[in-house]
């Protein structure tokens, strides 16, 4: 494991027997001089401790979604600008699933957030797994006009950048995404906006439902 003088590392622990190897690997991210900060989830707690993470990582234990370092700030947020790499370890197939959901329902749920995605471009969305990336500031953004993944040959290598969006979008909206491929090559297409209500307009505009609850009653 090569020096980690100054990385900042997130380091998500969900419940499963081999959680407690989790004290281990922080112990060795230390000693290469890492920064770790920490989330555990609720069942991550019946096999390791806060007090016994913090010992060794020196670092916050974040276990609480409402649990606010920065009253400016949601701790998810902070978190996701703080990290210069999210890892995940153990990870059980409850998390992967609410992970693949977009669900919000915890902070460690909460990855597409804490990985700074802005939007999520699919061919379609589950009426849930749309309103939780609406819950968390995320925009959904549909292909249209036979577009997908297939057709424009989408690898995960390609540069995606969502344009004239500064301005404000409205539900339903036809918002164009940029793609730059690894050729050099770049394609426009139009995507069809799936915040389809005023109050999950509202919702997006103040960075998530959290923030909107939190700012309507200061």
């Amino acid at each position: 494991m090569k020096n980690l003088t100054n990385k900042k590392i997130l380091f998500v622990i969900c419940g499963g027997v081999s959680a407690y190897k989790s004290l281990e690997t922080i112990r060795l991210f230390k000693k290469k001089n890492a920064e770790i900060k920490t989330i555990l989830t609720k069942s991550a707690k019946e096999f390791v401790t806060p007090l016994s993470i913090t010992s060794l990582s020196q670092g916050k234990v974040y276990d609480d979604l409402f649990s606010v370092e920065n009253e400016t700030e949601m701790d998810h947020i902070a978190l996701s600008r703080w990290a210069d790499v999210i890892i995940v370890a153990p990870i059980t197939a409850n998390t992967i699933y609410k992970l693949s959901q977009g669900s919000s329902e915890d902070l460690a749920a909460k990855g597409t957030k804490l990985l700074g995605i802005k939007a999520v471009i699919a061919e379609s969305f589950e009426r849930i797994h749309r309103s939780n990336l609406i819950g968390m500031g995320i925009l959904p953004l549909q292909f249209v006009d036979g577009m997908n993944r297939s057709n424009l040959n989408l690898n995960g290598s390609e540069l995606i950048s969502v344009l004239n969006i500064e301005n404000g979008i409205l539900p339903a909206d036809k918002v164009t995404i940029e793609i730059k491929y690894l050729s050099g090559d770049i394609k426009k297409v139009n995507t069809l906006c799936r915040i389809d209500t005023k109050n999950e307009l509202e919702y997006y505009k103040n960075g998530g439902i959290l923030q909107y609850v939190l700012r309507n009653m200061i």
